[in-house]
């Protein structure tokens, strides 16, 4: 996950906060499972960690950066 200074400042703490929050599901269901979606693993964390089950892409995109530049 690669975070940008630049989404930070266009979307704002709550926007980007809930987005990485979101993302770091994904992360620890890809650690513990070999896979991430939207499914049930992923709904029981959203609730506990104050964020979306399903983000716009567009905002996946500016938040975290285009990853086939890493």
């Amino acid at each position: 996950m690669a975070l940008t200074w630049a989404a930070y400042e266009k979307h704002g703490w709550e926007q980007f906060s809930s987005t990485v929050r979101h993302e770091l599901i994904h992360a620890w269901q890809y650690h513990e499972f070999g896979d991430a979606d939207h499914g049930r693993t992923f709904a029981r964390w959203t609730d506990v960690l104050d964020t979306t089950q399903h983000c716009r892409a567009v905002h996946i995109a500016e938040l975290v950066g285009d990853l086939r530049r890493l």
